[in-house]
């Protein structure tokens, strides 16, 4: 399985070199072999570090906590105008990553002043709108800068809640169409893409206005790779794409963009698990898949369905089963496990907020055993006391297994011993699959939540006890899938499940 990366995403047709994307809102970096840079910039009024530059802060840092006299945005437009806007234009790293993070610091500040956010995101707004966007001439600011301020475009917030609750800013989402829409820079579109799911899943966009994005959004999810984008890219962008339609779906996939969202993620996520070029983009696209209502399938596109999420099950364990063993040669042969290329510890994922890793990548954050996993927590004892190469062997399982559970019935695994499981209501597949085919996959399921359930084993302390402890699942899981794809388990079958 390949390791999933960001930075493929962000190379640019229109650029010589790579744009890094390191942290969610993090350092956009861009090196160009080209002596002279094609792009516009804006020059800094006055020079870094200066005693100006230190004057025009101050005033700038007391108009934004409301120490002023009065509310003035004046020192906040001047200095942003005169200097922190120009210092994102530059070509060098650090003066980017200065400007950005002052840029957050003073956001983070002025989102709780009611009185002076309202002002200050319309001007912000305006500002950023031009760094993005081509101007009459047909010319950009350079990749890095654009997408910054894409970025820091989708950080603004209305408001923000005593609990830190925020609500995203409207305004901004009349900028998202067209940074979804341009052609030119990838970095733009995967972060306008970011927002606008974000703004959906606040609840702050409208019919009126998710009735623009939807048509676009389907344009984008048929289009064609276009010759200069990386394949992982473009499975990145999809990704996505699919994700924000199915925030749109699970609205009301009955009427209005709702179901224009769910009758155009059927096909493509049908399409996406049956050929399963991409790991991880079947992993999203089962999480999705779970999530809504499928509409317009016909009995013979969910019987392929339900035999390539049998595919995926059966290829999953193979992987996974390759990792352990890895994993376990290191430790017998290196003194440990911990950081080596091709082991289990050596495969996180280097996906932003919300993204979904691979077999090899795992969840932002935790040890992958909360409720998001749908299932009881290991005994915290005993799982602060394991090696990490078994932490990460258990959280990568958990996280492809529960959004198989998920495609398979619409919920996480059964919580034990809870009267919520009783609450359970069948979709997904379940719901869809003919009275002939529905035991296959119900038992399927039951063997998932087995598998699940024998990752959580309490006695688990290294890669030994923790396959021991699967033997039995991941051998029913085969059969199981088996089962639906008419296959008998072969001899070679029954040799790796010994040997593992």
């Amino acid at each position: 399985m390949r390791r999933r990366t960001l930075p493929s995403l962000l190379v640019q047709s229109s650029f010589v070199g790579a744009v890094a994307l390191t942290t969610g809102f993090g350092l956009l970096e861009a090196k160009s072999m080209a002596q002279a840079s094609p792009f516009k910039q804006k020059e800094p009024k006055f020079k870094v570090d200066s005693k100006e530059v230190s004057e025009k802060a101050l005033e700038k840092n007391k108009a934004k906590s409301g120490k002023s006299e009065k509310m003035d945005l004046a020192p906040l437009d001047e200095y942003y105008r005169d200097f922190l806007i120009p210092l994102l234009t530059q070509s060098s790293p650090d003066l980017v990553n200065r400007a950005r993070k002052e840029i957050l610091e003073d956001i983070e500040v002025i989102e709780k002043n009611k009185e002076l956010n309202p002002k200050f995101n319309a001007s912000f707004i305006a500002q950023m709108r031009e760094l993005v966007s081509k101007d009459k001439d047909g010319k950009t600011f350079a990749p890095q800068t654009r997408i910054n301020a894409a970025i820091l475009l989708g950080r603004l917030n209305k408001e923000v809640a005593t609990n830190n609750a925020a609500t995203p800013e409207p305004k901004v989402q009349a900028s998202l169409l067209e940074f979804i829409e341009q052609k030119d820079n990838d970095g733009v579109i995967s972060s306008g893409l970011s927002t606008l799911t974000r703004h959906i899943k606040s609840g702050t966009v409208n019919e009126v206005v998710l009735n623009k994005f939807v048509p676009v959004l389907v344009s984008q999810l048929k289009a064609p790779a276009p010759v200069n984008r990386d394949p992982d890219a473009h499975n990145y962008l999809t990704e996505q794409v699919i994700l924000c339609l199915t925030e749109i779906a699970k609205l009301d996939s009955e009427k209005g963009p709702g179901k224009l969202a769910a009758t155009a993620l059927a096909p493509a996520l049908l399409k996406i698990i049956d050929e399963q070029k991409s790991e991880w983009l079947v992993e999203a696209a089962l999480q999705c898949f779970g999530s809504i209502k499928s509409v317009g399938l016909t009995p013979e596109e969910v019987i392929t369905i339900e035999k390539a999420i049998a595919k995926f099950v059966k290829q999953s364990l193979k992987d996974w089963k390759k990792r352990i063993a890895s994993s376990s040669a290191l430790v017998g042969g290196m003194g440990g496990g911990t950081g080596y290329p091709g082991g289990v510890d050596g495969m996180s994922s280097s996906g932003g907020p919300g993204k979904a890793g691979g077999m090899g990548g795992g969840m932002d954050g935790g040890d992958g055993y909360g409720a998001a996993m749908g299932g009881t927590k290991p005994n915290p004892k005993k799982t602060e006391e394991q090696p990490k190469e078994v932490k990460n062997a258990r959280r990568i399982a958990h996280q492809r297994f529960e959004r198989i559970h998920l495609a398979l019935n619409g919920a996480s695994r059964k919580p034990a011993n809870s009267t919520a499981a009783a609450a359970i209501v069948d979709k997904a597949l379940v719901a869809l699959i003919s009275a002939e085919e529905k035991d296959k996959v119900t038992g399927l399921l039951s063997k998932v939540e087995l598998f699940q359930e024998e990752l959580n084993d309490h006695n688990i302390k290294d890669l030994t006890s923790l396959t021991i402890a699967v033997t039995k699942s991941v051998k029913e899981l085969r059969v199981a899938c088996d089962l639906i794809l008419g296959e008998k388990k072969s001899v070679v079958a029954d040799t790796e499940d010994e040997a593992f």
